[in-house]
């Protein structure tokens, strides 16, 4: 935990474009919803002209800039439809004016706060590890382990059987430039890309800087109790259900810094 006042940087800004790796549709919808008068879904302009229409629009914003025109000609008129989403994307963290944040500070461990952080993206899918974990039980020579090694193998199946206790889930670790870790859970159809297509393409780090725009909480880590107390108010299923979570969060807690992703983004340059 730094003492030290958080570091802030600006948002892409180096390149006119950004890729979007995440987007949760849902949580965007309701900060837009709760900034304005609602979410565009489409747009409609209509001109009317006897020689050509044209829409030239140059952006100059702290996320994006860039420029797009169109041009018709017809006797009657032209009719443009567009959708706005992702502008809708850029114009609210231009609104919330949020300069990304790369190490952690005291001011950010007061309650949920609405933040954007900068650093190195590892993404994590527990379905594909839990695959390769029972491959490697099957056939352990072709992943280099001596078949007669019990050791190894007792130690591999071990590891199995904890996978197999995780939620399928696709998670996020986030490394600041102070070296602490930030991580997040994924909804899969937020995903810009392919969950697989990223562990083939880049395994599980992606490379360069990431921004991650989301909601920040700190939250310490849970010693998980393993008693099992069968007379309380609660009831025995309560007791079993909450230690159970608290196991699941000893396994998967990659430390007490914690965000729910709501817009995963870099910036790309052009040459």
């Amino acid at each position: 935990m730094g003492k030290n006042s958080p570091k802030e940087t600006q948002n892409p800004v180096t390149g006119p474009l950004v890729d979007f790796l995440y987007i949760d549709r849902e949580r965007l919808d309701s900060f837009i919803s709760q900034i304005t008068t609602g979410t565009l879904r489409s747009v409609t302009k209509v001109q009317n002209t006897s020689e050509s229409s044209s829409r030239s629009g140059i952006g100059d914003v702290k996320v994006l800039k860039g420029e797009i025109s169109k041009a018709q000609t017809s006797g009657v008129g032209s009719t443009e439809k567009y959708d706005p989403f992702y502008w809708q994307i850029i114009n609210l963290l231009n609104t919330l004016s949020t300069n990304a944040i790369n190490i952690i500070d005291d001011s950010l461990l007061d309650g949920p706060k609405l933040v954007t952080l900068k650093g190195k993206l590892t993404v994590r899918d527990s379905n594909s590890i839990g695959s390769i974990s029972s491959s490697i039980i099957r056939t352990p020579a072709s992943f280099g382990i001596n078949p007669k090694d019990r050791e190894a193998k007792n130690n591999i199946k071990m590891v199995d059987e904890l996978i197999r206790l995780l939620p399928n889930s696709i998670t996020i670790g986030l490394e600041l430039g102070d070296g602490n870790i930030v991580s997040g859970t994924l909804n899969p159809s937020g995903l810009q890309i392919n969950k697989t297509d990223i562990v083939q393409q880049y395994g599980a780090t992606l490379p360069g800087s990431w921004f991650v725009f989301g909601i920040f909480d700190y939250a310490p880590p849970i010693k998980p109790n393993y008693e099992v107390k069968f007379s309380t108010s609660e009831g025995v299923f309560s007791n079993l259900s909450d230690q159970y979570s608290n196991i699941l969060n000893s396994l998967c807690s990659g430390g007490p810094y914690k965000i729910i992703p709501v817009i995963i983004y870099r910036a790309v340059s052009l040459i």
